[in-house]
């Protein structure tokens, strides 16, 4: 039987699951529905449930896969035998599976705008020439299914290096680069 690959650091793991807890979605979606659903006590009630319902779960789940050595549908299996807890391991599975194909696309809009944004294409543009931009970019199809490609090549090389090499790598470099561009936009939102 093959050894399971560890972790190289306890950091590159943290960062790892930062990034797994905050996902696309709370940078893509949350500053658009902080600010139509009642801006910081939005954000407030949002930290609230990150720290007391989200991070306990976080924490079960760490303790169930450390408990059991196994995936998510073993784990299961492992630590309540004769049961039908594995349905539960096996809904995750099906739930993260569902998730990617929407982070996907998602991905791929965020490789299109990073592109889009470094060569200064964007630089100057109104909200309506923005909002038009959106509607030419996810137009075209070639265009949509070739970034969403292209975000999915990228997830499986990560993954295929392993976890040191590839996920713990791209964490201990990708969660600084997310803190610093979330500081540098709010230091530039604030100077201007």
């Amino acid at each position: 039987m093959q050894q399971k690959e560890k972790w190289g650091s306890k950091i590159g793991f943290i960062l790892a699951s930062a990034g797994s807890a905050i996902g696309i979605g709370a940078i893509w979606k949350l500053p658009y529905v902080a600010a139509t659903a009642g801006g910081g006590a939005f954000f407030l009630l949002f930290l609230v449930i990150t720290l007391f319902v989200v991070m306990p779960i976080l924490i079960a789940e760490f303790i169930i896969g450390r408990s059991s050595g196994g995936d998510a549908i073993l784990a299961y299996k492992t630590l309540a035998p004769n049961t039908k807890w594995d349905l539960l391991g096996k809904l995750g599975v099906i739930g993260a599976s569902i998730l990617f194909s929407f982070y996907s696309v998602v991905g791929g809009w965020i490789i299109t705008y990073l592109f889009k944004a470094l060569s200064m294409s964007l630089a100057g543009a109104t909200q309506a020439e923005l909002l038009q931009e959106f509607s030419n970019t996810t137009a075209s199809p070639y265009l949509s299914l070739g970034a969403t490609f292209i975000f999915i090549l990228l997830n499986v090389l990560v993954i295929n290096r392993g976890v040191v090499s590839g996920i713990e790598k791209m964490s201990k470099f990708m969660m600084p680069a997310l803190f610093y561009f979330i500081f540098s936009f709010n230091h530039s939102f604030i100077n201007a």
